[in-house]
């Protein structure tokens, strides 16, 4: 475990921050790399807040929002239906226990095995994509009993251990090393190093 020396510092309100107290922060607790990131390529200034598909800085410039919360924002930024949904939510049980059944949960399994194809009929909830990656990196060993993956240079699965071994950007995977045995990655176009990489 590597420890560094921290000066104590109490952090003013968010709403008294500055840009230059933000970037300081960024680059003293989160990243150095990400805070000269986000100033290079154009995201120097902080959001604030949100509305539809647009996201606004500290200067009130609007941004269109192409990623939309990387998909976790299909109807915008704070849709008055969610916005009602999750205050609601809150006044009742703000985070399942995991120790009970759930109906909320599950009526939408229940829902999600009506419209899925085939005989698709269970469910299982995480909390990103990158956990999704490692449910079904185990149901694919679990299903046929093998151990290697197959996956496409330039791919991004996630973060996590097994996520990140089957993706195909070695800039994230090289610090990492040595990651699952068993991954392989090919080119989108490229038959013969896929043939290469399928065995039995």
């Amino acid at each position: 475990i590597a420890m560094t020396a921290v000066t104590p510092h109490t952090p003013a309100p968010l709403e008294e921050m500055s840009l230059s107290e933000v970037t300081r922060c960024y680059r003293d607790y989160i990243s150095a790399d990400m805070a000269r990131l986000l100033r290079l390529t154009g995201f120097g200034s902080m959001e604030m807040k949100a509305e539809g598909c647009w996201v606004f800085d500290e200067q009130g410039r609007r941004y269109l929002d192409f990623s939309g919360g990387y998909g976790v924002f299909t109807l915008g930024h704070r849709h008055p239906k969610v916005v009602e949904a999750v205050k609601d939510q809150l006044d009742s049980l703000a985070l399942s226990s995991r120790a009970f059944f759930n109906p909320l949960q599950a009526k939408l399994a229940e829902k999600l095995a009506s419209i899925t194809p085939g005989d698709l009929r269970y469910s299982f909830f995480s909390n990103s994509g990158t956990e999704a990656i490692e449910a079904a990196l185990k149901a694919a060993r679990l299903a046929t009993g093998r151990t290697g993956f197959v996956s496409l240079e330039g791919s991004y699965h996630g973060k996590t251990f097994g996520a990140l071994s089957v993706s195909g950007r070695e800039k994230y995977k090289e610090p990492f090393q040595p990651l699952l045995p068993g991954c392989h990655v090919v080119g989108l176009e490229d038959l013969e190093a896929l043939d290469r990489a399928l065995d039995e």
